[in-house]
């Protein structure tokens, strides 16, 4: 079984955007780190725990694909230290394309193509594409049997942040137990003196 199940059902539903009209596209790189900045910077996306920032490289003109790095990482040889994305000056310049790559920033790399990233994804294109391509994308993931979720998606920081709370707090409540075993050692050591 594949480490990413949907991940070609949800590439399949992508293709409702062929050729669509509405779809943005852009022609220079100013044009996406502008949006990117944007989503990145949005109420929405601050609230949900997305990082703080995002960076836009333009990859490879043979490379044909699209991108998404939700930790630091290597890029041509140097370290870059915050997450990014990697778009081919092509037919993925477009404001569907960013978003999905956007989604994965979002939610980590470790989803893949899951419901949590796919409810993610579908969140991110209502806002910044509109619910008519947000709608269009959904009625294909339902026809191609992509599973995406309700309610709410967390974004890697706020769940690194609850994990870290929730590890403290263990780490808190194991030092109260070992704290108490002490308490209840000495308390019998004396009780022990006592009936001596």
């Amino acid at each position: 079984m594949s480490k990413d199940p949907q991940k070609y059902r949800l590439y399949a539903s992508e293709r409702v955007f062929d050729n669509a009209p509405g779809v943005r596209h852009f022609r220079s790189m100013p044009e996406m780190e502008a949006f990117v900045a944007k989503v990145v910077g949005s109420e929405w996306w601050q609230e949900n725990g997305g990082p703080r920032e995002v960076k836009v490289f333009l990859g490879r003109r043979d490379s044909g694909k699209a991108k998404a790095y939700s930790r630091f990482s290597m890029w041509r040889g140097e370290m870059v230290m915050s997450p990014f994305i990697t778009i081919p000056p092509s037919w993925a310049a477009t404001d569907i394309t960013l978003i999905h790559e956007l989604a994965h920033t979002f939610v980590g790399n470790q989803h893949g193509h899951d419901q949590v990233y796919a409810k993610s994804y579908l969140d991110l294109l209502r806002m910044f594409a509109g619910s008519v391509a947000a709608d269009k994308l959904q009625a294909a993931f339902d026809k191609q049997r992509v599973e995406y979720g309700n309610g709410s998606v967390k974004g890697t920081r706020r769940v690194e942040a609850e994990a870290a709370r929730e590890s403290l707090a263990a780490r808190e409540a194991a030092e109260i137990k070992e704290e108490d075993l002490r308490a209840a050692k000495a308390f019998l050591s004396l009780l022990s003196k006592f009936s001596s």
